[in-house]
């Protein structure tokens, strides 16, 4: 151990180099946006999603859904799982967590509240019951309608990870998810801020570590037990791109560069892939590449070349003309 982290907690991850993946879970974020109910004026991002699905997250019942995180911000591990593979869709993953046996639930709930709340039920089944039906019906009322447009910004952070990672090395692109955490050799160490008992030392197995990318959190959500998945969270890029008002404020710009352009401008607020933005904004990289070329011709974009990538970012004339739009 380190003398400099001898006095506090840390996580240790051995053997987490070669297993280590990026990848975003709609279950996952579907569980991290509980925070955003709990504490909505921590998310500002969020905001419209919050207004707008107010009516039906009281359909669902804010009872509920509170129940799955308590007052500290600790969500039941068991949702907090492996994505089934990348790409894959929430009904997949909650079939998977369907199969988690009624007794791990119990566990989770009561590693995050000390004793459940009595909505979640008395018996182990009835707990279980209760958490799959409240995610479930939460998911219909106020998430799926809104996954695409998040989807976009989670997969096009995970492209632009795939070209760092390629173009310099494991522990760059460890680095820039999650700067606290340090590579020694194949393992990975997390110092904690403070003596918190949250502290814990394990090996991965095959289904090794998820760095998982999340509009909801600036920092890292870790698991509360050493034994749950090993999934640690991180501050996707561009999640300014959810504020679609953001370009609807901007009418003489959309008036000069076209809806298409503004929006692509607007949302470069950090430099990004043809990838990732053709991601983001759902249309082909062919068609992205036009628009990037003639803003480029016009002065409003520029280039920086990593490796075999390109990552494209707004020049300070764009930046003048955002602000005075």
């Amino acid at each position: 151990m380190d003398i400099a982290y001898c006095f506090m907690d840390q996580v240790i991850v051995r053997n987490a180099v070669g297993r280590l993946r990026f990848a975003p879970s709609p279950l996952c974020e579907l569980a991290l946006s509980t925070m955003i109910v709990r504490y909505p004026e921590r998310h500002p991002f969020h905001e419209k999603w919050f207004e707008e699905t107010a009516a039906a997250r009281e359909k669902v019942g804010k009872e509920r859904v509170l129940s799955l995180i308590n007052p500290d911000k600790w969500i039941l591990d068991t949702l907090m799982q492996h994505p089934v593979r990348r790409g894959s869709s929430f009904a997949q993953e909650l079939a998977a967590l369907a199969e988690v046996p009624a007794t791990i639930f119990r566990r989770d709930a009561e590693r995050v509240w000390g004793s459940p709340p009595e909505i979640m039920g008395r018996t182990d089944s009835a707990l279980k019951e209760f958490v799959l039906e409240t995610v479930e019906d939460y998911w219909h009322a106020c998430f799926a309608a809104h996954w695409p447009a998040f989807k976009r910004v989670l997969e096009a952070d995970v492209t632009y990870r795939g070209a760092e990672l390629a173009a310099n090395g494991v522990a760059a692109a460890i680095g820039s998810a999650i700067p606290a955490f340090m590579v020694r050799g194949n393992d990975l160490v997390l110092p904690l801020r403070a003596r918190s008992g949250n502290g814990f030392d394990v090996s991965t197995d095959h289904r090794g570590v998820t760095f998982l990318p999340t509009l909801v959190k600036w920092g890292t959500n870790l698991p509360n037990l050493s034994h749950s998945d090993l999934i640690f969270t991180y501050r996707a890029r561009g999640r300014g791109r959810l504020a679609a008002s953001e370009v609807d404020s901007r009418l003489g710009l959309v008036g000069i560069l076209g809806r298409t352009r503004t929006e692509l401008l607007v949302s470069l607020d950090e430099p990004a892939s043809s990838t990732a933005i053709a991601l983001f904004m759902g249309v082909t990289t062919a068609a992205v590449n036009q628009h990037l070329r003639a803003l480029a011709r016009a002065g409003l974009l520029q280039t920086n070349r990593f490796g075999r990538y390109v990552l494209y970012e707004r020049t300070e004339l764009a930046d003048q003309l955002i602000a005075a739009g």
